[in-house]
């Protein structure tokens, strides 16, 4: 490890000791943690399966120095995205609730006209619109069967990004922060999205 111009091993050593010695996996083949086959190893790989996870790997990376990417499914990745990078940090956090509904009440109960929806970024695409239709909301159904996550889709697939209401992130200052579509720059790590979906009409 100690060879290895990217990641040392006094900085594997303190990873495996903030983050657990089961949980950071040393000189990982990558197509064993992704979609596409990309033929690469990297020095370390740390799945974080919550928010608070993924938030932390992040912060400690950045005190101990060490070259990150964030990865989701990996459809889109290529070699050329982890040059220096020390450790790969596979998002997993997939958590998916209701944030709000507006709706009106009637003699028959509660009418829902729209709703937010706040989806982790690890979520992948068809679990969202699984969950949204079983709510009965429109608006995902042509997201059915993609195992492309939430966050790795924002910028790219126009469905996801009409359906977005706002976004929170993780800033270059690592504060968890609330924006518009248009206030997102490539340096933010994406934590949740929250869409607006409209109830599906019968």
């Amino acid at each position: 490890m100690e060879n290895n111009p990217n990641l040392s091993s006094s900085q594997y050593k303190l990873l495996v000791a903030e983050l657990g010695e089961l949980r950071v996996k040393k000189a990982i083949n990558l197509d064993d943690y992704i979609e596409r086959r990309v033929g690469l190893e990297v020095p370390a790989l740390f799945i974080a399966t919550t928010i608070r996870e993924l938030i932390r790997a992040i912060d400690l990376c950045k005190e101990l120095n060490i070259t990150f990417r964030v990865i989701g499914s990996g459809s889109k990745i290529n070699q050329t995205d982890f040059d220096g990078v020390g450790l790969v940090i596979k998002n997993r956090a997939d958590n998916l609730k209701i944030y709000g509904i507006k709706g009106k009440v009637s003699r028959s109960g509660l009418g829902i006209e729209e709703a937010l929806i706040e989806a982790d970024a690890g979520a992948s695409l068809d679990r969202l619109a699984q969950y949204s239709m079983k709510q009965g909301l429109g608006g995902l159904e042509s997201l059915l069967g993609s195992r492309c996550t939430v966050g790795g889709s924002l910028l790219t697939q126009i469905v996801v990004r009409d359906n977005t209401h706002q976004v929170k992130i993780l800033n270059n200052l690592s504060q968890v922060e609330t924006v518009d579509m248009l206030e997102i720059n490539p340096q933010n790590i994406i934590l949740s999205v929250i869409f607006k979906l409209k109830a599906k009409q019968n």
